[in-house]
């Protein structure tokens, strides 16, 4: 059985910079859009819009929009920091005031699961 909802409480970075410190070669993502509908157990596709190259442990230049592929409970098992501050991450489609959601999240030091499939 499959949790249907998840919660991140916020871990002990202070930043993004702190979390990409070890990093000597990423990606910083900081905003993923939904490509159709995810399958748990399958892996989906995303938009990460404003990337930018993470080098010696520093966010730097920016990137192209990339098209992700990642499977969401997957990623959540590689996460190896949080940030201790939350963000509200409004969703990408506009719905109802009856409808309405949002997500509230701590940033993410991933350690693998994000497969770039090509330019946006």
């Amino acid at each position: 059985c499959q949790p249907e909802h998840l919660v991140l409480a916020g871990g002990g970075a202070g930043d993004v910079s702190e979390l990409a410190a070890p990093i000597e070669r990423g990606l910083f993502i900081p905003a993923l859009s939904l490509h159709g509908a995810w399958v748990v157990g399958r892996r989906g596709a995303a938009l990460a819009e404003g990337v930018r190259l993470i080098r010696d442990g520093r966010p730097g230049a920016p990137a192209p929009n990339l098209t992700v592929l990642f499977e969401p409970l997957e990623l959540l098992g590689k996460i190896e920091a949080l940030s201790a501050r939350q963000r509200t991450i409004p969703p990408p489609l506009l719905r109802s005031a009856r409808t309405a959601s949002a997500t509230v999240a701590p940033a993410a030091r991933v350690g693998g699961g994000v497969f770039v499939a090509g330019p946006a």
